[in-house]
């Protein structure tokens, strides 16, 4: 009988912490199970949005959601995130991690996606450096992109007419020569593409699998968990070991090549860090500390990750939006014969007259909404959000999806309308709440590479060829992937060559 006593004892303490005692200053959200969180319906998600939304419906434009023991607080509304992410933006600029999963997956925090402070602020200004003096934003970077949209149509040429064409796989050697071009000087072709398939393979493999929800569980008690979830804990550690073996292959070949005190300009990224970590140690002063070769390999994971997901999963999706909206297919090709009207390169010197191909490819960026969650930031001290106090090192995330979905900000936010970027004029209209890119001091670090590859890509894609569904009867699903960002279910497609 005692025994029962403590039993029911134990019993009501974790109800009465769970349900209450854990979630009392906390702002209101959903309630959480024990240990699970609300894992349950985040995996039910089918696009994106809609449970943020719900959740934002009932609880107002901050609430807390768990994953697993983890409270993350969640700001959905356009001008509260102007008001902490910009305006107080180094209270919000912190990152949240779990140290035990980074010492494992990474041997610490490293990197620049996860890193937070001094580490952090070297690392991003390091590689904004090292991107404007490869030209991101000038010539230079362009010209590189458009060699790479050439080899891109020319393969796609010779899939013209044919009774399939698998462009999801073709935008990602493309978009992936692009950005390992750029971090380690060379591109995929001949057969250096059965490297990028097996790299591609691994890495779609990694980004599905951490929506797993015995992962949520496995990060916070990698030592006790490991044990009970040892398929996901396994395959972890295969990930692990197969994406540093590559990354720092390529670190290795560039060692065993590179003078380091040769004057000319570094090629690629991985020659400007190795000249950074030279000049460190040569000079001193603690900027060693900061640039290693264990740390480099962070980067480049971190890199590629973001340089190779996040553009292809747009191209893909933006042609299957303009498959199921022909009409809306019909106004790209017509502003593109107007303004271009053969199949001459066009580069960002025609952008500003493709006004209708931008507001497309903006709408596309809205409705794909890559990150169902976003990355997880942390206080950097005690904030108070419309009177919920929140303490320091506190999980909260810029939940960008909420706005871009915002019934009045885009109305009917479920029909795919390029016009709501045009004015009266037909001319391109900015709209401050169109954030794809993320919002304050954390907002993506590859946001102008990626614009110039959307528009490079597209405007070339629709210029040279018509593209059809594969089955006319059967339009590609608009069903999603999950994934720490989606993507569309593969499909492939028909084309045709537009000038002959």
């Amino acid at each position: 009988m005692a025994l029962l006593h403590v039993f029911g004892a134990i019993l009501i303490w974790i109800l009465f912490y769970n349900f209450y005692w854990k979630r009392r200053k906390l702002p209101p959200g959903p309630t959480p199970l024990p240990i699970l969180g609300n894992i349950n319906p985040l995996k039910k998600i089918k696009k994106g949005h809609e449970i943020f939304i719900e959740w934002q419906k009932k609880y107002g434009p901050i609430f807390t959601f768990w994953i697993s023991e983890i409270p993350v607080v969640t700001i959905c509304d356009y001008q509260l995130l102007q008001e902490t992410f910009i305006k107080d933006a180094d209270s919000y600029v912190g990152k949240f991690t779990v140290p035990k999963m980074d010492n494992f997956f990474r041997g610490g925090t490293l990197g620049i996606v996860f890193t937070e402070g001094e580490l952090w602020q070297h690392q991003r200004r390091f590689a904004l450096s090292v991107l404007r003096n490869f030209g991101m934003g000038r010539n230079l970077m362009e010209q590189k992109i458009l060699d790479e949209i050439v080899a891109f149509t020319e393969t796609l040429s010779k899939d013209a007419n044919e009774p399939s064409c698998d462009l999801p796989w073709r935008f990602e050697v493309c978009v992936g020569s692009i950005i390992n071009a750029m971090l380690f000087g060379y591109r995929f072709e001949g057969e250096k593409l059965n490297e990028f398939k097996f790299f591609k393979s691994l890495l779609s493999d990694h980004m599905h699998s951490m929506v797993n929800p015995c992962i949520a569980i496995l990060a916070q008690e990698l030592d006790l968990l490991k044990h009970i979830f040892r398929g996901s804990y396994k395959l972890l550690d295969r990930n692990r070991k197969l994406f540093f073996d590559f990354f720092n292959r390529q670190i290795e070949e560039h060692e065993k090549e590179l003078d380091l005190d040769s004057l000319d300009e570094p090629t690629d990224f991985v020659e400007a860090y190795l000249r950074e970590i030279y000049l460190a140690e040569k000079n001193g002063g603690g900027n060693e500390t900061y640039f290693t070769k264990k740390q480099l390999a962070n980067m480049c994971l971190d890199l590629w990750f973001a340089g190779m997901e996040t553009s292809a999963n747009t191209l893909e999706f933006t042609v299957l939006y303009l498959i199921r909206n022909p009409k809306v297919m019909k106004k790209v090709h017509e502003e593109l014969d107007r303004v271009i009207g053969t199949s001459r390169l066009i580069t960002l010197k025609d952008k500003c007259n493709l006004p209708y191909l931008q507001a497309t490819i903006n709408e596309s960026q809205r409705m794909a909404n890559l990150l169902p969650l976003n990355l997880l930031h942390k206080t950097t001290r005690d904030v108070t959000i419309l009177g919920h106090f929140i303490p320091k090192n506190t999980c909260i995330v810029p939940q960008i999806g909420n706005v871009l979905f915002n019934e009045i900000i885009f109305p009917e936010p479920e029909m795919f309308k390029p016009e709501r970027f045009l004015n009266e004029n037909g001319e391109l209209k900015k709209i401050e709440e169109f954030c794809p890119f993320s919002i304050g001091k954390r907002q993506c670090l590859g946001e102008s590479l990626a614009k110039m590859e959307l528009f490079l890509i597209l405007a070339n894609l629709f210029n040279q060829f018509e593209i059809f569904s594969e089955d006319p009867k059967h339009l590609p699903t608009l069903r999603r992937v999950p994934g720490i960002t989606w993507q569309p279910t593969h499909y492939n497609v028909k084309i045709q060559k537009r000038h002959v």
